[in-house]
């Protein structure tokens, strides 16, 4: 039996780019790999709605005086901490609504800055990639 190991090092560099909707509800043509079921729709459903809720709120919050925007405040970390969870469990069974669902970067740096930790952001991530490859040859 003949072993090879090959191993390298390679820069990587990973860009992730927010695509989506939020403030209008209308989202991006990306398919997931297989057919959600019934209850994997149902969270998908929901997390656009928490994410239109959201963007609508923020909008709200913008508009508004300072009462206004005081009174907004709970529904608004309520809605983003409730849709960070929702994205957290999604993320392993459907990504590409993840990022249908995606703030956009100016509608992030629009919002509070206590409710920014609970929205997803773009993000130029650099490192080192190790490969490592190995190959099984049989003798016949």
């Amino acid at each position: 039996m003949k072993r090879i190991l090959f191993a390298t090092t390679i820069p990587a560099l990973v860009l992730t780019t927010a695509f989506a909707i939020a403030n209008t509800g209308e989202a991006m043509n990306l398919n997931s790999a297989q057919e959600p079921s019934a209850q994997g729709q149902r969270r998908q459903s929901e997390v656009r709605d928490l994410t239109i809720q959201l963007a609508a709120l923020n909008s709200r919050y913008q508009l508004g005086n300072k009462a206004e925007r005081n009174s907004l405040l709970p529904e608004l970390n309520r809605i983003a901490a409730t849709r960070r969870e929702m994205l957290a469990s999604l993320i392993e069974s459907d990504p590409a609504e993840v990022l249908r669902v995606a703030v956009p970067e100016d509608i992030r740096a629009s919002m509070p800055a206590q409710l920014q930790s609970y929205v997803e952001q773009q993000v130029i991530l650099e490192g080192e990639l190790e490969v490592v490859y190995q190959e099984d040859e049989t003798e016949s």
